[in-house]
C-alpha cells in the first residue's frame, strides 16, 4: 500500500505532531504524506499511523467542550467521513468500540458511557438492516431506527421470518427498492401496492406477525413504513388486510418460504 492509499480510521493523525522513519530519516507524519505519496508504507508505519490516529481521538474526546449531545455528533461525522471515503464501517466501530472497552481511562468518566451506548446502537443497526440504506442516503440514523420500529410494533418476538429477512427476501424478489418503494407492478404474481401489503400480512400472520394486533394497525404500518398514502377520510381503506387473495398468498408463502 502506497501513502497516498492509507486511509485512517478517524483522519486526525495530522491533528497532533507525530514522528516516523523513512530510509534513517526522522520526519513529522504530516511531511510523510505531504513529501511522499508514492512510498510503500512498511508494516511499522501502519502500526505508527494506526496508534497515532487512535490516540489523536482520545486525547480530542477528553476536551472539555463536549457534551453527551456534541460527542455523539462529531464521532457521527468521523464515521460518516471514514465510510463515505471507501472504509469499512463494521472495521470503524468494531476497532472505536474495542478500545472504549479496553482502555476506559483514556477517555472522559462522564462521556464513555454514552460513548459506549452509541456505538452499541450503531452497530446493532447496522448488522442488522439488510442493506447499506442509512448511510447510503445520509439519513440519520435514528430516522431509520424509527423507521425500523414500525415493524418492530407488530412483529413476534419469535418470528418463522424475522423482519431483516423478510426486508431482504422482498429486495431479492424486486417488490421494494433500497429505500424500501413499493416497485411491484400491477400484474405482479404477488400483487402491487396496498393489495401486496395485504398479501404479505396474511402470508405472515400468526408465523411472524402477532395475529392478536388489529388488521387495522398493522395496514397503518405497513403503508408507513412503504410510505403508501392513505387518506383518512376514506372508509375500510385496510378491508384487504383482512383477507388479502388467496392465489398471491399462497405464491408468496411459497417464494418466502413460510410453508416449511
Amino acid at each position: 500500500m502506497k501513502v497516498k492509499d492509507y486511509l485512517p480510521l478517524y483522519g486526525l493523525l495530522f491533528n497532533f505532531e507525530y514522528f516516523t522513519m523513512v530510509d534513517g530519516k526522522e520526519m513529522t507524519v504530516y511531511e510523510l504524506f505531504e513529501n511522499y505519496p508514492e512510498l510503500e508504507i512498511t508494516d511499522t508505519h501502519l502500526s505508527q499511523f494506526y496508534y497515532f490516529d487512535l490516540g489523536s481521538l482520545q486525547l480530542v474526546l477528553k476536551d472539555d467542550s463536549f457534551t453527551e449531545k456534541s460527542v455523539v455528533s462529531y464521532l457521527r461525522d468521523l464515521f460518516d467521513q471514514y465510510r463515505q471515503s471507501g472504509g469499512d464501517p463494521n472495521l470503524w466501530l468494531k476497532e472505536t468500540l474495542y478500545w472504549v472497552n479496553f482502555s476506559p481511562d483514556h477517555y472522559r468518566k462522564d462521556l464513555i458511557g454514552i460513548i459506549e451506548k452509541t456505538l452499541l446502537d450503531w452497530t446493532e443497526n447496522f448488522d442488522r438492516l439488510p442493506i447499506d440504506y442509512c448511510y447510503e442516503y445520509a439519513n440519520d440514523i435514528l430516522e431509520v431506527e424509527s423507521s425500523f420500529n414500525i415493524l418492530e410494533s407488530i412483529w413476534l418476538n419469535n418470528p418463522k421470518m424475522t423482519k431483516e429477512d423478510f426486508l431482504r427476501k422482498g429486495l431479492d424478489l424486486g417488490l421494494w427498492d433500497k429505500n424500501y418503494e413499493l416497485i411491484a407492478k400491477r400484474g405482479s404474481i404477488y400483487g402491487s401496492g396496498k393489495r401486496l401489503l395485504a398479501n404479505l400480512y396474511i402470508s405472515l400472520k400468526g408465523n411472524s406477525i402477532n395475529d392478536n394486533i388489529d388488521h387495522k394497525k398493522v395496514g397503518l404500518a405497513f403503508c408507513e413504513f412503504f410510505n403508501i398514502r392513505n387518506n383518512p377520510n376514506t372508509a375500510n381503506q385496510f378491508k384487504q388486510f383482512q383477507r388479502g387473495e388467496g392465489k398471491e398468498i399462497k405464491l408468496i408463502k411459497k417464494d418466502f418460504k413460510l410453508n416449511s
